[in-house]
């Protein structure tokens, strides 16, 4: 009884305090400026729907797990050490990686309030600084392909030749295209651009490699695709990704969503022959008459490649530099 009694005194005196990992167990909503990935606070008006939660799993050990916070993961948990740092404050860190991306997880709880530093690095041989590769012509590296029950009144040999010798001059001013190990596209681009364009071109446009599938996946968050008008938020659009030496291809085929097809629709349907000319007329000096056929036989192919019974594919070559 003495014993008993000189326990509970001394417990009471220095009070009972649950393990680190009981004291954080929990589900918990990042607040604004809360989050920050590869030292970049995040919006988090982009990610709706978004947690945190930490699930106990020894005396200072919780799987945290972290929802509609990172492209390309729905759902991504870490195992983390949690330690207590004072009344009410403790801290998780922790690491793994996870489809050719490195992540770490490193945040804090005070008076049940969380912050959160990501780091998330990819490792995808994706990643690296290319350059769009040209053929012996001159022409870029660019390959169609089409089958269809529909008859085209232009072949396909003729709409590739036409593109490559429209688009060549264009992809010439791209010195180089980064894939950054952030998970970032950063585009160096010689030519004349509009401010609006131009800011588009580092640090704003995210990817991600999906090596399962062989794809890499570009992602505007919902902020930026919205500011652009397109007709998709957030856009989350899988390219085809294969390496030869030191090539990479990337491409789109039947099976890659309708989006893009719905966006190259609208682009077109809005584009009129001012546009054509001020553009600097990349098919040659054509009368208004030739161009809205174009336009036209433009329109009918996108609509033959929605079509269920159209295989096709799109293809581009890099170099890497």
């Amino acid at each position: 009884m003495i014993l008993c009694s000189a326990a509970a005194m001394t417990a009471a005196l220095t009070g009972c305090q649950p393990s680190p990992a009981a004291a954080v167990d929990g589900e918990y909503t990042p607040g604004a400026q809360s989050v920050q990935v590869n030292g970049i606070i995040i919006n988090i008006a982009d990610w709706p729907g978004c947690s945190v939660t930490l699930r106990q799993t020894a005396e200072d050990c919780a799987d945290v797990t972290v929802d509609s916070l990172l492209p390309g993961f729905p759902s991504v948990t870490l195992p983390c050490y949690v330690t207590r740092q004072g009344r009410g404050e403790y801290s998780f860190t922790g690491s793994g990686s996870s489809l050719d991306r490195k992540l770490g997880f490193n945040g804090s709880i005070k008076d049940s309030r969380l912050t959160l530093s990501i780091t998330d690095t990819t490792v995808s041989p994706a990643a690296g600084r290319w350059k769009v590769a040209f053929d012996d012509n001159g022409l870029a590296d660019i390959r169609l392909s089409l089958s269809s029950s529909m008859s085209l009144d232009i072949p396909v040999d003729t709409v590739t030749l036409l593109l490559r010798e429209a688009i060549t001059p264009y992809l010439r001013q791209i010195s180089c295209l980064e894939l950054d190990r952030t998970g970032y596209v950063n585009l160096s681009w010689d030519g004349d651009i509009s401010s609006t364009a131009g800011s588009l071109l580092t640090g704003v446009i995210q990817y991600y490699p999906v090596p399962e599938s062989s794809s890499i996946h570009i992602y505007l968050r919902r902020s930026v695709a919205e500011g652009a008008g397109l007709p998709v938020s957030p856009l989350d659009f899988p390219l085809n990704c294969s390496f030869t030496g030191t090539s990479m291809t990337l491409g789109i085929d039947q099976d890659s969503p309708d989006q893009w097809l719905e966006m190259l629709t609208s682009a077109v349907t809005d584009f009129e022959y001012e546009d054509y000319t001020a553009a600097g007329s990349p098919f040659g000096d054509i009368p208004e008459e030739t161009f809205l056929q174009y336009r036209s036989k433009i329109l009918l192919l996108a609509g033959v490649l929605a079509m269920p019974g159209t295989a096709y594919s799109a293809e581009i070559t890099f170099d890497r530099q």
